[in-house]
């Protein structure tokens, strides 16, 4: 579907691309193959009602009515990829802090105020910068989950994708974990995809496919590692609670972090955070790819 505003015209080579009126008589450069040319001076125009001819076959009245939203790149992705900068320093932060600060002075319980209500101007930003954290942390997922079901849903309507279906996407990455490699494969298959034909040697679509082949060896790293950290822990806690029976329950969880820090050294911690890290920025580098990749191949121009 072509925004009102362009026009449906050819390269060269045949690739069917959108260009708006008013650069008809200006050098294109397309983004499948990659050359420059100028558009002819009566390029065919389709309707903004009427989907392509060629995905008509098999789409039904659900999928035909949908066709007349403007296909366009997603417009929050800059704010999903900002507020998962923003979780994993967070994180980072915590994970520095766990490390540096003593078990036992974390758990220390802090002495109440000898008058007054306690309520200072500290306390007040510190309760503002709690729901902040909590705002980011709620908003980053629902903004990743939007993001996976939008992209497939594009490919669907305007590519006729018939891989992984937006529904099937969105709901597997509701599962704590399991999400990570999930979301990869489907990044893989959609990668995959806007490589048909002649676009697979286009560099941006032999890097979004590459990203996304990282990003899933990644995801199923960091599955096999988050299996191993919870069981441990959950190991862990058991033992100190069967052990620590009718202690106060302040003792048992410094008791339990001592523990767990015993058997999962400050150097398993700070790789597991770098690994992390490292994670995000391939998954960062993989989602502007494909998305440049899939949305070339579905005809939307350059943002």
């Amino acid at each position: 579907m072509i925004d009102p505003n362009n026009v449906l015209i050819q390269c060269p080579n045949g690739h069917e691309l959108q260009a708006i009126k008013t650069e008809l008589d200006k050098p294109l450069v397309c983004p499948i193959c990659e050359v420059t040319f100028t558009p002819k001076p009566a390029p065919v125009e389709r309707s903004v009602t009427t989907p392509p001819t060629e995905f008509m076959d098999g789409v039904g009245s659900a999928e035909l009515g949908a066709m007349s939203e403007p296909l366009g790149y997603p417009p929050y992705t800059s704010w999903l990829l900002g507020l998962w900068t923003v979780v994993h320093l967070l994180v980072a932060v915590a994970v520095v802090y766990g490390i540096l600060v003593p078990s036992a002075g974390r758990a220390a319980p802090a002495a109440a105020p000898a008058s007054g209500t306690g309520f200072t101007p500290v306390a007040m930003v510190a309760c503002l910068a709690s729901c902040a954290v909590v705002i980011v942390i709620i908003a980053a997922p629902v903004l990743q989950l939007m993001w996976i079901y939008r992209i497939h849903k594009d490919a669907r309507r305007a590519g006729h994708y018939d891989g992984i279906s937006p529904g099937l996407a969105l709901g597997l990455s509701f599962i704590p974990i399991v999400n990570y490699p999930w979301t990869a494969w489907t990044m893989k298959k959609l990668a995959v995809f806007s490589a048909s034909g002649d676009r697979q040697h286009s560099p941006v679509t032999r890097m979004a496919v590459t990203g996304a082949n990282l990003l899933l060896i990644l995801g199923l790293i960091v599955l096999v590692s988050s299996a191993v950290n919870i069981s441990v822990g959950m190991v862990t806690y058991i033992k100190t609670l069967q052990e620590m029976t009718g202690s106060d329950p302040q003792q048992i969880m410094i008791a339990y972090q001592e523990r767990l820090e015993e058997i999962l050294p400050r150097a398993w911690q700070i790789a597991t955070q770098l690994f992390a890290l490292i994670s995000f920025v391939a998954y960062f580098w993989t989602v502007r790819k494909l998305e440049t990749s899939l949305y070339s191949f579905l005809g939307v121009s350059s943002r």
